[in-house]
């Protein structure tokens, strides 16, 4: 059985599913006919449209979060090596002042 992509959300699925696995989406393959629709869904209908629905946007919400998590963690790695990097320059420039300091008092001294 081969593979194939969700038209609605671009996931992988298999060949065959009805619905997609991820979003829901009803997949419809070439030469299958729509069955015609009545001016009323029927109630089951409704209510499996919309925790379809609910379900795609919850995915949506936590697909952002993850990625505003990771996006998150990448900015703090950042800044931790930028002040990582900040402090050690400013050490080395401490020691060489220091080192200045010690030099000009020794020849003041003797």
């Amino acid at each position: 059985m081969s593979s194939m992509y969700c038209p609605h959300c671009g996931k992988l699925i298999e060949e065959g599913d009805i619905y997609c696995r991820h979003c829901g989406t009803k997949i419809s393959y070439p030469g299958e006919e729509e069955p015609p629709k009545s001016f009323e869904e029927d109630p089951i209908d409704q209510t499996f449209s919309h925790l379809k629905e609910m379900q795609r946007q919850s995915i949506l919400h936590k697909e952002r979060m993850m990625a505003a998590k990771a996006k998150q963690r990448q900015h703090d790695q950042e800044t931790a090596q930028q002040t990582a990097q900040q402090g050690g320059i400013v050490l080395i420039v401490f020691a060489i002042y220091l080192t200045i300091i010690l030099v000009v008092t020794e020849i003041y001294i003797h």
